[in-house]
């Protein structure tokens, strides 16, 4: 009987956490890929992002092996390092962190599992082109404030555009989620067209911000995905001491977002999920 016991108990905690790690190890083997790759092998991201930003800011982008994507005039590059592999790293293990976690059953999981592969590299070109175009934009209006020159503006605004994308899906990941368990049928994050579905869901978020959870507690997750894809890899691989300048500019720039941001969401959580007194 206890040795059935323990055999229900270790599958019930493989079947619950083996597709976590899967996605945890696929993240750390799509940073190591990443980490060795030249333009040649990162094509499968580079291309589509060119094509996006010659869409968006009518320029004209030709594929050079040693460079990346290229303006003719060289006045502009879309290297292997701004080809957002970080980015898609950190919203595949973040959002199969939330969602993979309250998947019921094996066909259910690899069917997340590949959804979640599937909308991470969409919306990494997504978002890397407006991080693209921004950067773009700085260039060409020589936009710069002191100790800010160009490039640390670039930096900044690279920063602010990927961990804004970043806490967007972490907060609609769990908006979905919230919905679904509020038995709202239909249609995008579980949100039908059920009668007061809506309501229940927005008072499932103002019951959760009453209970008090700190604003750095409920954006926990968010945080260490991008502080560990960021910082904390190349820290234990020893690239941010090869690189030690960039990389502490790198450390302060997003120290500086993570700061702004969690103001901007603490701000955001008292106006919108907080009920004010009926006069």
């Amino acid at each position: 009987m206890e040795r059935n016991q323990n055999k229900t108990t270790v599958g019930a905690i493989v079947k619950k956490y083996l597709p976590l790690a899967i996605i945890i190890w696929l993240g750390l083997g799509l940073k190591l890929f990443y980490s060795r790759a030249d333009a040649g092998d990162l094509r499968w991201i580079l291309a589509p992002t060119a094509r996006a930003v010659e869409t968006v800011t009518g320029r004209t982008f030709v594929f050079d092996a040693a460079e990346g994507y290229r303006t003719p005039d060289h006045a502009a590059t879309i290297a292997p390092v701004c080809a957002g592999v970080n980015f898609m790293i950190i919203i595949i293990v973040m959002t199969g962190i939330l969602l993979i976690g309250n998947t019921q059953g094996w066909r259910r999981t690899v069917v997340s599992t590949v959804a979640v592969i599937v909308v991470a590299y969409a919306f990494t070109i997504a978002v890397n082109t407006v991080r693209i175009a921004i950067a773009l934009a700085l260039y060409d209006a020589d936009v710069s404030f002191g100790v800010l020159t160009r490039v640390r503006l670039h930096r900044l605004a690279g920063i602010a555009v990927y961990f804004a994308a970043t806490c967007a899906v972490y907060y609609g990941v769990k908006a979905f989620l919230r919905g679904r368990s509020a038995g709202c049928p239909g249609s995008v994050g579980g949100i039908g067209d059920e009668p007061g579905c809506l309501n229940r869901v927005i008072s499932e978020n103002k019951a959760q911000s009453g209970r008090q959870t700190p604003v750095m507690v409920s954006a926990a997750l968010p945080v260490i995905c991008y502080l560990g894809v960021t910082v904390g890899l190349p820290l234990l691989r020893g690239s941010a001491a090869r690189n030690g300048g960039l990389f502490i500019e790198h450390l302060v720039s997003a120290f500086m977002v993570l700061a702004v941001a969690g103001m901007v969401v603490l701000v955001w959580r008292r106006m919108m999920f907080v009920d004010r007194p009926k006069r």
